[in-house]
């Protein structure tokens, strides 16, 4: 988040980053009364921006963000699945265009039709994402500090990327339909094709294009966090002397800092406070050697999400971090209930086809083949999220990775 400009950040001393948990919890920020007052509370009664951060308020902002993805992709799935004609899909008949035709056929077809289901899973991802660390940054900033996001590019994901190659694919279908249509070019024919490609525009390609311009906004984390009118609105001098010597702390330092172990304990080896894991983990951010800092892997979307691992680890005992967690899990459930239907799916399908190869329909080998490798991809996210909705039930050993 671009916030540098608004007061200096404080230099970073370099010292030991795993400082011991007893003088972690015993450091406190030097704040001003009063800016702790209305800025820097932990409790939840605060400035109107606290309530941003709310475990409800992320749900149902997480719940905004998959559903206008799933009216889009659902434009789709109503055209390909369950409209009374499907005039627009090719006929794949290798007895009608031969068998060479048909394999091309059966294969972009399969991309025509599963692209909405893996694109459902993969926005789940990103707003999985979006939730995790959006919660992170207001738990940070409550605590005077500031958190910024690394700008990171739907371009630069992976999963974004088997996206576009999904979607150019299934595009193919369409153009090759067309060039298979007649042998012979009259006016008639080519003014017949092009209503057919404005009709494959509209139920395919504009749903397909608004979906992925919600999907290239839900990579923007700090587009949704607390414009500065709004962290100035109700005390503006509390917050301008906030806002002079709070710690800028980088998403790379943060995530290495929480893999590395938090202590989660108080001097004397009692629990500790949920205040205190944050102040322990912006004064080791502080403390942080930039030469130890990895750079975010590419793959974080089916990675362990680093704030997972501070936010949903069961030493925080506070009423607000249990019910981030019953959020987290209300919103992993519907995530997993949809994997687990989109893997059936595909299972299905690849049974129906495997048992029409096997009765000598050999085109159907390549709907075969991009069923299997959906059905890998389905494995692997599913794999992925699940790992971080079990961070809950992990031991403290288990949770450092």
């Amino acid at each position: 988040m671009d916030f540098q400009w608004l007061g200096k950040s404080p230099s970073a001393s370099h010292g030991d980053p795993t400082e011991s948990s007893a003088a972690a919890c015993e450091t406190t920020l030097s704040h001003d009364a009063e800016a702790m007052k209305f800025y820097g509370s932990c409790s939840e009664e605060g400035p109107e921006w606290h309530s941003r951060g709310k475990p409800l308020t992320l749900l149902l902002q997480a719940g905004a963000q998959v559903g206008r993805h799933i009216v889009a992709l659902g434009l789709v799935v109503l055209q390909i699945y369950f409209a009374s004609e499907r005039r627009h899909l090719m006929n794949c008949d290798s007895r009608i265009i031969g068998l060479p035709a048909a394999l091309t056929c059966e294969f972009s077809k399969g991309f025509v039709r599963y692209f909405p289901l893996v694109a459902l899973m993969v926005s789940l991802m990103v707003v999985a994402r979006m939730l995790l660390s959006t919660r992170a940054f207001y738990e940070v900033l409550r605590r005077d500090a500031l958190l910024d996001f690394e700008n990171f590019s739907p371009l630069k994901d992976p999963l974004f990327r088997v996206l576009s190659v999904c979607i150019v694919l299934a595009m193919s279908h369409f153009i090759f339909g067309m060039l298979h249509s007649s042998d012979e070019y009259t006016l008639e024919q080519l003014r017949r094709q092009q209503h057919n490609a404005q009709q494959v525009a509209m139920f395919y390609f504009v749903p397909t294009i608004v979906f992925l311009a919600f999907l290239w906004s839900s990579y923007d984390i700090e587009a949704n966090l607390v414009p500065l009118s709004k962290y100035f609105e109700e005390n503006p001098d509390a917050a301008r002397r906030t806002l002079g010597r709070i710690p800028f702390i980088s998403e790379a330092t943060a995530a290495h800092v929480v893999r590395s172990g938090l202590s989660f304990k108080a001097p004397g080896g009692g629990p500790c406070e949920t205040s205190e894991v944050y102040k322990e983990l912006i004064v080791r951010a502080e403390k942080a050697d930039p030469e130890s800092i990895q750079e975010l892997s590419d793959w974080r979307l089916v990675s362990t999400m680093w704030p997972a691992k501070l936010l949903l680890d069961p030493r925080l005992t506070d009423d607000s971090s249990k019910k981030f967690r019953l959020a987290w899990y209300a919103f992993s459930a519907l995530t997993l209930l949809i994997m687990a239907f989109i893997l059936y799916f595909f299972i299905k399908q690849g049974l129906g086809d495997l048992e029409d190869v096997y009765n000598n329909q050999t085109s159907d080998a390549a709907s075969l083949v991009v069923e299997i490798g959906f059905l890998g991809l389905t494995l692997w996210l599913g794999q992925g999220f699940l790992h971080n909705f079990l961070i809950p039930f992990q031991s403290p050993e288990d949770t450092v990775q």
